[in-house]
């Protein structure tokens, strides 16, 4: 099992781990009238979070899950390589 490397560029740093890739996807997502009451559900990210969540715990989402397929669009997806710092460090 090879461990990730990391090398600093500027403020870029480059990650490499051949067992964990990491993708960048691009989605277009029309949230009309989701969440209008809380902030954290008002977003694509945070209705997919929730879709996920209630999925994880055995609910059946096919209802939720159709809905934001169709209120979604795919503009591409992206092997990333290059990150900002602040995005890779927890």
């Amino acid at each position: 099992m090879s461990e990730p490397t990391k090398r600093t560029l500027e403020h870029i740093e480059l990650i490499e781990h051949d067992l964990a890739p990491m993708f960048e996807v691009k989605l277009v997502v029309v949230v009309e009238g989701y969440g209008d009451d809380d902030e954290e559900t008002a977003t694509a990210a945070g209705w997919l979070f929730n879709l996920l969540h209630l999925a994880s715990e055995g609910f059946d989402i096919k209802t939720g899950a159709r809905e934001f397929m169709r209120s979604m669009i795919s503009t591409g997806e992206t092997r990333v390589h290059l990150c900002k710092i602040e995005q890779v460090e927890a």
